[in-house]
């Protein structure tokens, strides 16, 4: 234990200092001497290293007391200072808005800018850099996407998931896969589908995720969301619940699902959800049908205070048929809406550099997926791409397997077609894109091209 604490005078006698609990209002994950705190719906993060002693009641929700007398005895050094120390430590994560500490005689001194405990427990600085340091520098998986069902309510046109099947992942391989996932110190679970509410189990689903102490995101059209599942969601508190709302108009909306009433189901739910608490968030692909909507849409969005996620992409089918890029805009229309609102889909482009060769091409090595049958895949549009399957192999087995091991390593200069395009600042090369379009990681098709050249020309203008 580092010892040398700041003292405080308004706490001297640490009075009643027994009756603090402590909760965390993120989530806690440890590898070796390295401990996270992530909060990642204000995405606060904090990487502290050297004080998993001092974290144990984060972690396992043990009693401070118990937890400080322990450390005094281990360390050989007086309760008081593990005391002091341990206080200084909370305080700290407390005004970070990381962790809540219950109500005490001590908590007026919550904001007192003399105490500095990261000075002992020194934080990496910056979200990324935790993320990073925490994550990738020991090869553990962040991200998990499950697929409970891909039957859906919907038949959208642009979906790039085969329509007709209908099959149910079983509880409990789900409830196998998020065990490993979170003994493996894994945060965020996306639960998806099709339509992830037809699930059987979604509740139990629910459940089990907050009772494995994950973040969770709910992927949905909403058309099925009832009193009860609002009051699951409410229960067990997702991140939000990513919602597929295409227009503000009825008949278009119900156009791209090509199921009428589909609008009518889905507004009637956020509302609901909203009224309830919780967190909405909107995503709407670009498509020819509603290239005519975001306007409306990011007036909706703002008047409800909640975020819209637009795409101005969409990606082949991943059993190889294009067919649904029939429905994608033209050159032309990118472009058009592009204009109308650039700081609104501007992404950050490169601005005129071109990625370095050894760079890594894009996340994939990030996230890992699962099927309805149970089979692993490396991202979200890539369900061709079979990396495992749970039945048989552990989700480390899979995520530190050769096939994830060598998308892993993939680079700019993998792609020597794409390496020196003039477009490349402005185009998001997506091995998942040219698996689907083309059966090739490496080969991609005139569309994509056309699309990164639309880019160039929007937002590379000085």
């Amino acid at each position: 234990m580092k010892r040398g604490a700041p003292s405080f005078r308004p706490c001297s006698t640490l009075k009643g200092y027994d009756s603090m609990k402590v909760k965390s209002k993120g989530f806690c994950r440890t590898n070796n001497n390295l401990c996270m705190i992530n909060n990642p719906r204000t995405e606060g993060f904090v990487l502290i290293k050297d004080a998993s002693d001092f974290l144990r009641p984060l972690i396992t929700g043990e009693d401070t007391r118990k937890v400080r007398k322990e450390i005094a005895a281990k360390y050989s050094v007086p309760e008081v200072e593990v005391t002091r120390d341990m206080l200084a430590l909370y305080i700290q994560l407390a005004n970070m808005g990381l962790i809540e500490i219950s109500s005490g005689p001590w908590k007026r001194i919550l904001h007192d800018p003399a105490i500095d405990a990261f000075q002992q427990f020194p934080p990496s600085q910056g979200s990324e850099g935790a993320v990073s340091d925490f994550y990738e520098s020991n090869n553990l998986l962040p991200d998990l996407h499950i697929d409970l069902t891909d039957a859906c309510t919907e038949r959208c046109i642009h979906c790039y998931v085969p329509q007709g099947q209908c099959d149910f992942l079983p509880y409990d391989l789900v409830e196998k896969v998020l065990r490993e996932f979170r003994e493996q110190q894994g945060l965020t679970v996306q639960l998806s589908g099709g339509e992830c509410m037809m699930h059987p189990d979604f509740a139990r689903i629910c459940r089990l995720s907050r009772k494995l102490d994950l973040n969770f995101i709910v992927l949905s059209n909403l058309t099925l969301c009832n009193e009860k599942i609002i009051e699951v969601l409410k229960e067990t508190d997702p991140q939000f619940v990513n919602v597929s709302l295409y227009s503000l108009a009825p008949e278009e909306h119900d156009a791209i699902t090509q199921i009428r009433g589909s609008w009518k189901k889905t507004m009637a739910a956020i509302d609901a959800c909203q009224q309830a608490g919780i967190h909405i968030r909107l995503a709407t692909p670009l498509l020819k049908a509603n290239q005519h909507a975001y306007p409306a849409l990011r007036k909706f969005a703002e008047e409800r205070h909640v975020h819209l996620i637009p795409d101005c992409e969409i990606i082949p089918k991943c059993n190889g048929d294009c067919s649904n890029l029939n429905y994608a805009c033209s050159p032309e229309e990118v472009e058009a809406v592009l204009r109308q609102d650039k700081a609104f889909w501007d992404r950050g482009y490169g601005r005129g550099v071109i990625p370095s060769p050894k760079d890594k091409v894009c996340d994939i090595g990030k996230l890992l997926c699962l099927n309805s049958k149970g089979e692993y895949y490396p991202c979200s549009g890539m369900h061709g791409y079979v990396l495992g399957n749970a039945r048989n192999d552990t989700l480390t087995e899979v995520w530190r397997g050769e096939k994830m091991e060598y998308l892993r390593g993939l680079k700019n200069k993998d792609f020597p077609k794409c390496a020196g395009c003039e477009h490349r600042p402005f185009c998001k090369v997506c091995p998942a894109f040219n698996y689907n379009a083309t059966g090739s990681l490496f080969e991609t098709i005139p569309s994509k091209c056309a699309l990164a050249e639309v880019k160039h020309r929007v937002f590379g203008e000085k």
